[in-house]
């Protein structure tokens, strides 16, 4: 019975990844660190 729970959780876990990687996930917004300080300065 535990090795059967054990099954289902990890096949839950894996399936809830790749589905939140098909889902595109949250643009990142990456910026360099010259900008970031820039942002800092003018108090953004």
């Amino acid at each position: 019975m535990f090795k059967n729970l054990l099954l289902w959780l990890v096949l839950g876990s894996v399936l809830t990844s790749i589905f939140s990687q098909f889902q595109g996930g949250e643009q990142k917004n990456e910026i360099t660190y010259s900008q970031f300080i820039q942002s800092v300065k003018q108090g953004d």
